[in-house]
């Protein structure tokens, strides 16, 4: 007995999965759809998925499970498409960092029999300097040593997050609970408002006086800066997650602002001693934060389980969902 796994959208999110699940294939059929077809090709040639399929109506109502790994832009009209043909007692997995909204779209589409439970990955701190998020950056290791908030709607069935928690311990990763309105909050802050700097920096300096030579001279600086921005999605993908999420993107950016306020006065009035103290603050608190990433200790007191005793456990409370629903028809 094999479990059937969707997975739909196969860049860098999506084909990581796939390939973290390659150790348990023998349990777990891994099955991808991607709107690029070139983009599935290579998810099945570097192994992330066993099979492909072009039309996705042929495989939604076989899956045991769906992971959705799509920019947010895209989020909504597949939600729509895919839900409604859900098996009874399959569970839907989303990566989108919207979490609010996927929920209002999954009470609209997702099937009572169904489950939801959100999903958002933090990388491999190995992979923290990377833009790139096309299947060329997908890696078996991507989750490795990370962490993957689940959230979940009151109603959600509790079999279904323990096999999210399965599911992320299978690919390497350290569940956090976290609710729905709690994670947009926090996405907001540290993965949203960086592109949006990015975007305002480009916005000040191109086509603006200087730019022709300042564009010869722009080193690491700006290209740190201003790359979230330019690389990690499609400007309609980041207006779409300001946009679903804007109450703490707009507090974020009021934030942000306040700073750079205080930075330009102390600039303005010559208080060089406590703007060098602040950054120094500020430095510290980065190197920390890095320390502590790339040490992945958070909620790791216990040593993991072997893999394949995970998946056996996966297969498990999946088959326990589904013998849910069966009783209930009976």
């Amino acid at each position: 007995m094999t479990v059937e796994f969707l997975f739909i959208g196969l860049g860098q999110i999506g084909a990581s999965f796939g390939l973290a699940l390659d150790e348990n294939k023998d349990t777990i059929n891994r099955v991808g759809y991607d709107t690029d077809p070139v983009t599935a090709r290579k998810a099945k040639k570097i192994g992330a998925v066993d099979s492909t399929v072009m039309w996705l109506q042929e495989t939604i109502g076989k899956s045991d499970v769906i992971l959705l790994a799509l920019p947010a832009n895209q989020m909504g009209a597949m939600m729509e498409t895919v839900l409604p043909g859900m098996k009874e007692g399959a569970v839907l997995f989303d990566t989108a960092p919207i979490k609010v909204q996927s929920a209002t779209w999954v009470r609209e589409f997702l099937p009572k029999s169904c489950s939801y439970v959100g999903l958002t990955p933090a990388i491999n701190s190995a992979y923290l300097h990377s833009n790139e998020i096309s299947i060329d950056a997908a890696r078996a290791d991507l989750f490795e040593k990370g962490t993957m908030a689940i959230s979940a709607l009151p109603e959600t069935d509790s079999k279904a997050i323990k096999l999210a928690t399965n599911l992320i311990q299978l690919i390497g990763s350290t569940p956090l609970f976290t609710d729905m309105t709690e994670i947009d909050g926090l996405m907001a802050s540290i993965h949203v408002t960086p592109q949006l700097l990015g975007a305002a920096l480009l916005d000040s300096v191109i086509d603006r006086a200087g730019w022709p030579d300042a564009q010869r001279l722009a080193g690491r600086a700006f290209a740190g800066t201003t790359g979230p921005f330019a690389q990690l999605g499609e400007p309609d993908a980041i207006i779409s997650m300001a946009a679903h999420n804007s109450v703490p993107t707009l507090r974020t950016l009021d934030d942000t602002i306040k700073s750079l306020q205080v930075f330009r006065e102390q600039l303005a009035t010559g208080d060089i001693d406590a703007l060098s103290e602040r950054f120094e603050q500020l430095r510290q608190g980065h190197d920390k934060w890095l320390i502590d990433r790339q040490d992945a200790k958070y909620g790791m007191e216990h040593e993991p389980l072997p893999k394949r005793s995970l998946g056996k456990e996966f297969m498990g409370n999946l088959f326990g969902l589904s013998r849910r629903d069966k009783s209930k028809e009976e």
